[in-house]
């Protein structure tokens, strides 16, 4: 074992890095649905609960229209309860598990070795104090929220009870157990998120030193922060043999400067050494300009805005996305145009071929939309329906091959399409309301890629 440790460790620390940022990753999820709990305007179980509550207890409401009230809210909470709130819990345990195969890793590499003189080990152990203080923080969020839910039959049983009379007062029995059960509610989700706010600092910076992981997303209703513009690649940047002629081309620069100073030095006259370095510059910057025009088709390194021309390398770029989300019709449809086009032109594609062809991308991609909700219609009028559990595989999937810059906001948008799906239908989801989110996901997607592009 002694022997073979060196050569396994390495892998150990690899799976350790991995299992943290997946832990991570899980107490954002976890972050986002407890937030996602109390959005009043995306969380449609919320607003369905206010409106439904106030309806049940208005004046002019028929006893027997507030028992079919009470009846649909009790329904809806129950729906609530087995989908949402059950997801929650299952990633509260799941959350847990990960955390305590974290450190039987640490320990199984340290070889339970103290802190002292190892600062790396240290801020292991430390992180897995603090997510495990988180872990039992965001619990006590879940569990008060779980009741916080439980508490929105008390109205309509009682109604039920009363047959639909809303004017029968809560007995001082009933009364008191509610406001116990609120005054506990209110205790947990005060001390959740004391805890949440005293740990998640100090934890957020370990992680992003023990595995790079990013910092959790902002709060609700905090501004997002300001598009920045996107940095343009340099067409040749990367190139062995691009560095080495950038290193030649500024060496003949030091050589035409030390040549003027040289002929100044033996003793030339002022307007032979300005023609010198005049002569030598013009000489360089036409070979500057006389090599990108043989290797790019034009006499700059990026192609001028409105010049008519689209530089190949912007081209793939933009279809970047369609390639991580579509690689069929990528291959099918915009590869055989880029590699025609690379023959034909080179790297500069006219701008009006380049036009020509998104808008034959945008008729596909509407084809494909139209066809797919033909499918959803007569799916829908056979009453079907589609599975949660199925479509989270089906995204989980999708997140894991998803390789685009922006994957970041991809995978959370994909997360929230999903939480407000399961907190507004359950776990059988209609097809036609699945798409239409999914729609609206991808464009608002393409929107904010656009945006910081």
């Amino acid at each position: 074992m002694e022997n073979s440790a060196p050569e396994t460790a390495p892998d150990v620390i690899s799976e350790l890095t991995q299992l943290g940022r997946e832990i991570d990753e899980l107490f954002g999820q976890q972050y986002d649905r407890l937030c996602f709990h109390n959005d009043g305007t995306e969380n449609a179980y919320r607003r369905d609960e206010d409106r439904m509550s106030s309806l049940m207890v208005a004046d002019g409401i028929s006893e027997e229209k507030r028992k079919e009230l009470a009846q649909t809210l009790i329904a809806h909470v129950d729906r609530y309860r087995d989908s949402f709130v059950k997801s929650l819990l299952a990633l509260d345990d799941e959350i847990g598990v990960r955390i305590a195969a974290f450190a039987r890793g640490v320990e199984s590499v340290s070889g339970n070795r103290p802190d002292e003189g190892n600062a790396a080990l240290g801020m292991v152990r430390r992180w897995v104090v603090l997510s495990r203080e988180l872990h039992a923080a965001r619990a006590e969020g879940s569990k008060g929220l779980a009741m916080r839910v439980e508490l929105d039959t008390v109205l309509p049983k009682k109604i039920l009870q009363n047959n639909g009379n809303k004017d029968i007062p809560f007995s001082a029995e009933e009364g008191a157990a509610f406001r116990q059960t609120m005054a506990e509610v209110t205790a947990l989700l005060k001390h959740s998120h004391e805890d949440n706010q005293r740990i998640e600092e100090e934890r957020k910076a370990l992680s992003a030193s023990l595995f790079g992981t990013p910092p959790e997303p902002p709060a609700p209703n905090t501004p997002p922060p300001q598009p920045t513009s996107a940095a343009v690649q340099h067409p040749l940047e990367g190139k062995p043999w691009f560095r080495t002629l950038k290193v030649l081309y500024l060496v003949l620069w030091v050589g035409a400067v030390a040549i003027c100073g040289l002929i100044s030095h033996l003793g030339a006259d002022a307007a032979t050494v300005i023609w010198a370095g005049a002569i030598s510059a013009v000489v360089l910057i036409l070979a500057h300009k006389g090599f990108y025009y043989i290797t790019l088709g034009r006499t700059r390194a990026l192609e001028k805005p409105g010049s008519g021309f689209v530089d190949l390398g912007d081209m793939e770029n933009t279809f970047a996305t369609l390639q991580s989300n579509s690689p069929d019709l990528y291959k099918s449809v915009v590869e055989p145009y880029l590699t025609a086009w690379k023959k034909q032109y080179g790297r500069r594609i006219p701008q009006h071929a380049f036009s020509e062809f998104q808008q034959r991308i945008n008729n596909e991609l509407s084809d494909l939309r139209q066809k797919r909700q033909k499918l959803i219609a007569v799916a829908m009028k056979k009453g079907k329906v589609l599975d949660l559990s199925s479509l989270q595989a089906t995204m989980e999937k999708t997140k894991a091959e998803y390789k685009g810059a922006d994957r970041e906001d991809y995978v959370r948008g994909i997360d929230t399409w999903l939480m407000k799906l399961e907190a507004k239908y359950g776990t059988a989801i209609p097809l036609d309301e699945a798409s239409q989110m999914l729609d609206d996901m991808e464009a608002k997607l393409r929107k904010d890629g656009s945006a910081s592009a």
